[in-house]
């Protein structure tokens, strides 16, 4: 799964991630349009040798957390 191009430049310009225990990271803060998300998510697919996977239930939500939360939940209820 890949976040929708609204919710990944609102992460990209936090320019940081706390992870917790497991520790942070931070970047400059950018932001990218849509030509660049689109060969950014093409790319990706073509490195990791499969298509990302688009969710409708995901595909509105408006912020990071939220999408970051939905995510790891539909990704735990695959697993299962």
């Amino acid at each position: 799964m890949f976040p929708p191009l609204s919710v990944f430049n609102e992460f990209l310009l936090k320019g940081e991630m706390d992870a917790g225990m497991s520790g942070s990271c931070q970047w400059q803060q950018i932001q990218v349009n849509e030509m660049e998300y689109r060969s950014l998510v093409a790319d990706l697919e073509k490195n990791l040798g499969k298509k990302l996977v688009d969710n409708d239930k995901l595909r509105h939500v408006s912020t990071f957390e939220k999408w970051y939360s939905g995510a790891l939940s539909v990704y735990s209820n695959s697993k299962r």
